[in-house]
């Protein structure tokens, strides 16, 4: 799950900088070097000393000390990536402000949705990684099912959101006039069917009806 995430990651910052190499191989490194962190925290290690478990049932979900480490440090790794590519959004979000005077419209949902992901996946990957440190052995990890699930959750509406931006740029635009002591008046383009009747000739009573679509009418 964190793999999809972070590929969808990848290629939205790879597009916001307008398919830059540099940034796309800058991203890809630091994607390696957690994964080479990741694997190797999943690599078991003939240090592990095995905890009894007395005479229970179930799945044992009992982790070590040195188990959980290794997997508190993966789950950092991660919250890298999600940093690394938080400061290049912000970077970029600022250096086009500058430069257009505007964060309305798509940079605005960009800026928007980049801050919510980055403070809950922030929070919520704080509170696994602690939990992997100070939690007792059956409870360690306890968050990661949350952070896979709220991190699909957060990416679908990133996805969304855009998508929604792209679907508002192609529809007709509204137009705001001044409404003197009002703050104005939003006025969009109406479409009208119009229906017209010609008589043809005087001797016959015969009647043609011209439909004259997408005529546009300010209202």
């Amino acid at each position: 799950m964190q793999a999809i995430v972070s590929a969808f990651m990848i290629i939205r910052i790879y597009a916001l900088y307008g398919r830059s190499r540099r940034i796309l191989a800058a991203t890809m490194g630091v994607v390696a070097v957690s994964a080479v962190i990741a694997i190797w925290s999943l690599i078991p290690s003939r240090s592990v000393q095995p905890i009894s478990l007395s005479d229970d049932f179930g799945c044992d979900t009992v982790i070590s000390d040195l188990q959980a480490k290794h997997l508190a440090g993966a789950w950092a790794c991660m919250l890298l990536i999600d940093t690394f590519i938080f400061v290049l959004t912000i970077t970029k979000v600022i250096q086009i402000v500058a430069v257009y005077r505007s964060k309305s419209g798509l940079i605005g949902i960009i800026l928007r949705d980049g801050v919510v992901y980055y403070l809950v996946m922030l929070l919520v990957n704080l509170a696994n990684f602690v939990s992997f440190l100070v939690s007792n052995p059956r409870e360690r990890g306890l968050f990661t099912t949350a952070v896979n699930v709220t991190s699909s959750l957060l990416v679908s509406r990133l996805a969304f959101n855009v998508h929604a931006q792209a679907q508002d740029r192609s529809s007709p635009s509204c137009v705001t006039h001044p409404g003197g002591a009002n703050t104005g008046i939003e006025s969009c383009p109406t479409v009208y069917s119009l229906t017209v009747q010609v008589d043809l000739s005087p001797q016959y009573d015969m009647e043609d009806t011209l439909p004259c679509a997408g005529v546009y009418v300010q209202s």
